[in-house]
Formats: structure tokens, C-alpha cells, sequence
């Protein structure tokens, strides 16, 4: 299980930080923790996770998409905001030259 994962489960599953971490038995540092990447993400605690939410190798699939798909809309996004950010230097350093 990745970071990206953990965190796309979590808001999948509707819970705030703090009553996920609850359902598994943990705390919310650690969910924090785990979803940062700060801390690798132990097999037990996968294995937990899957007996908690009944996750299956279609639900992993499902759960697996999503976390590509937003990776991916913050990627395309983040592109967007880097050229309007070009496109804004540019416009103010020409307007400092006239």
C-alpha cells in the first residue's frame, strides 16, 4: 500500500483522520504519518486495513484507479498553474519595462 493509496482510501471511505485511524486502531499521527511517506507502511497494518474496510483485489483495483486518477489531476493541474504562473511574470517583468 502506497501513501497515496492509504489517503485515497480514507477519503473514499468518508472518515476524517482521526475516526479512521479509530476504526483501525491506531492514531491519527500515525494515519499522518503513513500518509505522508514519513513512515513506511508495515503488512500488518495493510492486513488490517484490508480485514477493516472488507477490501478485496477489486475493491484494491478500485481503490488503485482513483489514487492514479488524482494523482494525475494534480499533476495536470499543478502544469496549469505553473504556466499561468509563466504567463504572469511575464506580463508584470513587460509591464515594469514600459
Amino acid at each position: 500500500m502506497s501513501p497515496i493509496e492509504l489517503r485515497t482510501l480514507r477519503s473514499l471511505s468518508g472518515l476524517g483522520i482521526y475516526d479512521f485511524a479509530r476504526r483501525l486502531g491506531c492514531g491519527k499521527t500515525t494515519i499522518q504519518r503513513y500518509e505522508s511517506g514519513a513512515v513506511p507502511i508495515p503488512p500488518a497494518f495493510v492486513a488490517r486495513v484490508e480485514r477493516t474496510f472488507g477490501l478485496d483485489a477489486e475493491k484494491w483495483r478500485l481503490v488503485w484507479e482513483a489514487a492514479v486518477a488524482i494523482e494525475t489531476a494534480k499533476a495536470s493541474l499543478s502544469a496549469v498553474a505553473a504556466e499561468e504562473a509563466r504567463a504572469a511574470l511575464q506580463t508584470a517583468e513587460g509591464a515594469a519595462y514600459s
